[in-house]
């Protein structure tokens, strides 16, 4: 009996493309995406690899690191812009070391800093009413160097710079619309450095200041004003996470940055300062972006080298921030591909640890819940039948029992176990393993009402292997184990099932007596 017999039952369930609410970017070649030991999915030039490199150097405040992470943040990727940068700095703290006679007076050598930088590195012309050479969105420490112009962000990034330089101890302050430096002396003082004034060293920000400068101050600066209360619930992070969240600011939006550097540079913030949420989320935009567009192309070989790149640093950030709703949205679709990923390699263990990460995630909404079981439905799926194209069954029934109860369709589990069961009896009907064809899908039968999705179908099928079982032991001449083969139908089936293989006997005897 041909084995198309079994092509009622065998139906593979098609790849469903990951549904993401993203354009798919134009094909690229990705040949060099993740081939640095960073958990980061860009290509990377030679300067951003020395850059992250000199990391610990940056965490540890040296200014020549913190120079390079800045104008890394700026978009830069080339190492000669960095040295032609460098060149203007050193030559400019040089001056400043000799210019200052009282360099053990930090307050001092603080303010003169602030008042040269203004001095050496910035236009002398005003917009509006604003500091000179200040223009709001220009938040590049590399425009600063292009064009004198800066803001709040940029100023404060060049005078972190140097103030290293001369071992002051710098720190970034954030407000809602505004930033500047604080700097942490010897003898306990923190000075406020409105970096945006050349006349903004220690500035008091005290209730009165943000009563009288809420209409003039901020304005001139093109700023949304800030309260005094926004300053005592101000965020003081340190220089290289100012590094990060400048990888984030005005100049990466999409008008003024081509996505690829955007999408690279939030790579690298997050990595750089795993606690910042935004960064996390934009992050994993980028990656839903590729691994759509991966998927799309059948890609998997890239997918699986993506995954083996992010994946345990995404899946370790992400437990930072639960509450952050976009960002857990983001994560179940990164979640999803991943686990389609290793279920077209046929990886068992990876594909079940994905889908245990995906199924455990709050998904207290039944909508959430029911597009996540569909994606894990999909993709065991694809792993049931990627194991039983490489005639691994065993694996297949551990999956089947993992996979049991956690699906709330009625129809999904079912719909598994009947595909998987009657593809492995396919295999032994191939082999010509009658006996095994009759125990797989007697299992089968086995199994609790709501998951035998067809019995007649297996019973037909069982009927026929008991059938050309019987037929082979009479054609071997053995008519006595022929008779407990057909006496063993008749104990466990119906008569209907056991009837062919019955006439086959009945023929055999007369065949033996004549």
């Amino acid at each position: 009996m041909p084995s198309r017999i079994f092509s009622h039952g065998l139906q593979y369930l098609s790849v469903l493309i990951l549904a993401l609410c993203f354009a798919s970017p134009a094909s690229a070649n990705r040949a060099d995406h993740g081939s640095t030991h960073y958990p980061i999915w860009s290509e990377l030039s030679y300067f951003e690899k020395s850059t992250l490199g000199s990391l610990n150097d940056a965490r540890k405040d040296d200014p020549d690191a913190l120079l390079a992470l800045y104008l890394l943040a700026s978009g830069v990727r080339s190492y000669s812009d960095y040295e032609n940068v460098k060149r203007q700095v050193d030559q400019f703290t040089r001056k400043m070391h000799e210019h200052i006679v009282e360099d053990d007076n930090e307050w001092l050598v603080g303010q003169i800093l602030n008042r040269e930088m203004h001095n050496a590195f910035f236009l002398k012309e005003s917009k509006g009413g604003a500091p000179n050479g200040y223009s709001e969105d220009q938040s590049r420490l590399m425009g600063i160097f292009e064009t004198g112009e800066f803001n709040c962000i940029s100023a404060s990034l060049l005078y972190a710079v140097i103030a290293r330089h001369f071992d002051l101890r710098p720190q970034g302050v954030m407000l809602p619309s505004h930033a500047f430096i604080q700097l942490n002396l010897n003898d306990g003082r923190q000075i406020d450095v409105e970096t945006t004034s050349s006349n903004g060293y220690d500035q008091v920000h005290d209730e009165a200041f943000y009563e009288r400068n809420n209409n003039a101050w901020f304005s001139s600066r093109g700023l949304q004003p800030a309260t005094y209360s926004d300053y005592l619930n101000r965020e003081r992070i340190n220089a290289t996470e100012l590094a990060a969240r400048n990888m984030l600011n005005q100049h990466t939006i999409s008008s003024r940055m081509d996505e690829a550097d955007s999408v690279r540079l939030a790579e690298i913030s997050a990595f750089i300062d795993p606690n910042n949420s935004m960064a996390q989320e934009k992050r994993l935009y980028f990656y839903n972006r590729e691994i759509h567009a991966l998927v799309v192309e059948q890609d998997w070989k890239t997918l699986t080298r993506l995954f083996a790149t992010t994946y345990q640093t995404v899946l370790k950030d992400s437990r930072r921030h639960l509450h952050a709703s976009g960002l857990q949205n983001a994560l179940h679709m990164y979640l999803s591909g991943a686990m389609l990923t290793y279920a077209q390699a046929g990886d068992t263990e990876q594909t079940l640890s994905v889908m245990g990460e995906l199924l455990s995630r709050g998904l207290a909404q039944s909508a959430d819940r029911k597009a996540v079981e569909s994606r894990v439905t999909n993709a065991v799926s694809v792993l049931m039948s990627k194991l039983a194209e490489h005639k691994r069954f065993d694996d297949g029934l551990l999956v089947l029992a993992l996979v049991e109860g956690h699906l709330s369709d009625p129809k999904a589990w079912p719909e598994m176990v009947n595909w998987f069961y009657l593809r492995w009896a396919e295999y032994q009907w191939e082999q010509k393993n009658w006996e095994e064809v009759v125990t797989i899908l007697g299992e089968y039968l086995s199994q609790p009402g709501d998951a035998v999705k067809d019995a007649k179908h297996p019973k037909e099928i069982i009927g026929s292997a008991y059938n050309n079982w019987v037929l082979e032991l009479v054609d071997a001449q053995d008519i006595s184990q022929a008779e407990v083969v057909a006496s063993e139908c008749h104990a466990r089936f119906s008569a209907s099932v056991c009837e062919r293989a019955q006439k086959i006997l009945e023929q055999g005897r007369k065949r033996r007596k004549s």
